[in-house]
């Protein structure tokens, strides 16, 4: 039985630390590129955000969670009369896509659209959502909106992402 050596086996071990340097390599040039390419690079170098930017939302003082309404059944809703899908994001990213026929009223907006206000009173269901899972700004909408009344919100769960993914109705551009 021979004895493996360090001598014996230090050209492999070479050249697989060398193959495992080029593979991180191209892959940090990759992730770069595709950070580059993003609508909102991450800023590298910079702190890591603990929560995406635009899912950020103030402490609300009514802290009852507004229940979820799964993307499967909202899908079912959707287009139904009496049922309004919100979008809570930034204007930006509801111009970029968003579900078909949503309202925009991003989180922070201080609810004064006159027209927005009575869609809002007349819908029977109110569907809010913004862009993932754990994203604040839905849940912080749909606070508000159960604070002016309106009697039965939902929060999409899993957000825009997961209804984007299922291939539910979006559009892109349109009416704020």
């Amino acid at each position: 039985m021979s004895e493996v050596t360090a001598e014996s086996r230090g050209p492999g071990i070479v050249r697989a630390a060398g193959e495992a340097a080029a593979v991180c390599l191209v892959a940090a040039l990759v992730g770069l590129a595709v950070n580059g390419s993003r609508h909102r690079p991450i800023d590298v170098g910079g702190p890591v955000p603990t929560t995406p930017e635009s899912c950020q939302a103030p402490p609300v003082e009514d802290a009852r969670p507004v229940p979820f309404i799964a993307p499967a059944l909202a899908g079912k809703r959707h287009g139904q009369a009496g049922v309004l899908f919100v979008d809570a994001r930034p204007r930006a990213d509801f111009t970029l896509a968003h579900v078909a026929g949503a309202v925009s009223i991003p989180a922070d907006d201080p609810l004064t659209d006159a027209a927005h206000l009575q869609a809002l009173r007349q819908a029977q269901l109110v569907v809010v959502y913004c862009d993932r899972p754990q994203c604040g700004l839905s849940t912080r909408l749909g606070q508000r909106l159960r604070a002016l009344g309106l009697a039965d919100v939902r929060v999409l769960a899993e957000g825009w992402s997961a209804w984007y993914a299922a291939g539910y109705p979006a559009q892109s551009g349109g009416e704020l």
